[in-house]
């Protein structure tokens, strides 16, 4: 389901943010976390809905939900801090979840054509960028 930029539902946006920003905080490895949670069960039912119950819990509820029923969601503790890993968590988090709610394009889609290694290299430019203008600059890139 395509929406209009005015019609995104920037509160599932900042849900997944914050999850994101969350799983960062606690020493999680980003790559393993983003890359298992976008293509879990867990996201196409819950999160790629239009409206999902989740989007209104904490990230600790959803984090303890995903480590007791979706074993596939992988926490792995990195063995060294990175630097600004919670800033770039929080943007992919919102950008993945943006990106999904413009287009309609499933999750899992979205972290197959855009990795952990393609968003970091997308940050430092996209967050010059209004999350509209960075989500078309994304399909662009995906669609050649």
């Amino acid at each position: 389901m395509k929406m209009s930029g005015g019609n995104v539902y920037k509160f599932g946006c900042l849900c997944q943010a914050k999850l994101f920003e969350y799983v960062a905080k606690r020493g999680y490895d980003l790559r393993a976390f983003s890359e298992s949670y976008m293509r879990s069960d867990f996201v196409r039912r819950e999160i790629d809905s239009l409206w999902s119950y989740y989007q209104t819990q904490p990230p600790i509820a959803i984090v303890e939900i995903l480590t007791l029923d979706y074993p596939e969601v992988r926490f792995e503790k990195l063995s060294r801090t990175v630097p600004h890993l919670e800033d770039f968590a929080h943007w992919m988090g919102y950008m993945y979840s943006y990106y999904h709610q413009r287009f309609g394009t499933p999750s899992a889609d979205i972290v197959n054509s855009f990795p952990y290694e393609i968003m970091r290299g997308y940050y430092p430019a996209f967050t010059t960028m209004s999350w509209e203008a960075g989500a078309e600059s994304m399909r662009e890139d995906a669609t050649g």
